[in-house]
């Protein structure tokens, strides 16, 4: 269920899958960089 058959909570079907996926990288990359700035303000 989910986005790789298209069925489930959401109408996966009229979507973009290759964007959705691109853009949820990009923001646990951003965030795992922001993440790493902190802690090390911290030290």
């Amino acid at each position: 269920m989910g986005y790789k058959t298209g069925q489930g909570f959401y109408d996966w079907s009229r979507k973009d899958m290759d964007t959705l996926v691109r853009h949820r990288n990009e923001f646990i990359v951003h965030s795992l960089k922001k993440i790493r700035e902190w802690q090390s303000e911290e030290t």
